[in-house]
């Protein structure tokens, strides 16, 4: 956790999954912060040049409001992007509640940014009815074929052509051309860090990647409490060993991060994994042991 000139929070990368900012709560925030209340640290993405906003934009307005200078952040190393996919699963159990257009937008915006995920993936991480993914890409779907039909156009004839087509003249012949079936476009390949293509049998685990990112997500969050309490000596947690506590947390964060999923196992190829001692019998290797343990000639 870091103290951060609010104005190097960006609010302005569309990574906010909410419909609009909620005056009404930006204003009871303000009473807060005026009544003595630690509004908890907002988080942000940082990309080595911005920090991008992924859950706190009420807070950030509040503080702003107030002209406070300052305002109290857990940093994570990532990109805009990774801000709003963490964007996506943010407030819901906890700031305002979200409204039904706030949980669309959000699993709209998750499907954006990971068309590949399946319904029951996207759901779990923006914290929503499963159906709500499945309804919003039926409707994509549907917009998409009406926009198809739209971009048609009625002729004299009482035929319906493209909008680009212009009809033979009734004067003139056609000449017919010969039809041949378009090949249908070739399946989107999913690749894993290094480039290399994820079979089939192990993309639901590199999706459940993100189970982890949110598990560290929250140990994360727990980090910041102690030492917002240490800050504070916080006599509820006076027999707190606080140095320990963020070493063994820190300990678990580091072992979790090591589980995430980053290229497919360049020994066995997820083909042979149930004897591979490469990859543990998982078919993949996470970041970790790709950088240290996988030899040079294998990446």
């Amino acid at each position: 956790m870091k103290e951060l000139l609010i104005e190097s929070v960006r609010t302005d990368g569309g990574t906010q999954s909410r419909v609009k900012i909620d005056e009404a709560y930006v204003a009871e925030l303000v009473e807060f912060v005026e009544a003595g209340v630690q509004l908890p640290p907002i988080d942000v993405f940082h990309d080595g040049t911005d920090y991008w906003c992924a859950d706190g934009f009420h807070r950030v307005m509040a503080y702003s409001r107030l002209g406070r200078r300052t305002i109290m952040a857990h940093i994570r190393k990532g990109t805009k992007d990774d801000a709003v996919w963490a964007s996506c699963g943010a407030n819901a159990a906890h700031g305002l509640k979200r409204t039904n257009d706030d949980k669309r937008k959000a699993v709209e915006m998750a499907l954006a940014a990971h068309p590949e995920f399946s319904d029951r993936a996207i759901a779990e991480h923006c914290k929503v009815s499963k159906q709500l993914p499945s309804n919003v890409r039926k409707g994509q779907v549907a917009l998409n074929a009406t926009c198809k039909t739209e971009n048609k156009r009625t002729g004299l004839d009482g035929k319906q052509y493209s909008a680009t087509h212009r009809p033979v003249s009734a004067s003139k012949p056609r000449i017919p051309v010969p039809h041949t079936q378009p090949k249908p476009p070739a399946p989107e390949v999913r690749k894993d860090a290094t480039g290399r293509p994820i079979p089939a049998n192990l993309a639901p685990l590199f999706e459940r990647g993100f189970e982890a990112k949110a598990l560290i997500g929250d140990i994360d969050a727990v980090v910041g409490v102690l030492e917002a309490a240490a800050k504070a000596k916080d006599p509820l947690y006076a027999e707190l060993d606080h140095a320990q506590a963020r070493a063994a947390l820190s300990t678990v964060i580091e072992a979790i991060t090591a589980t995430i999923p980053y290229a497919v196992c360049p020994w066995c190829g997820g083909l042979t994994m149930d004897t591979c001692r490469g990859c543990n019998k998982r078919g993949v290797v996470g970041k970790h042991r790709w950088d240290v343990v996988v030899p040079q000639e294998l990446k």
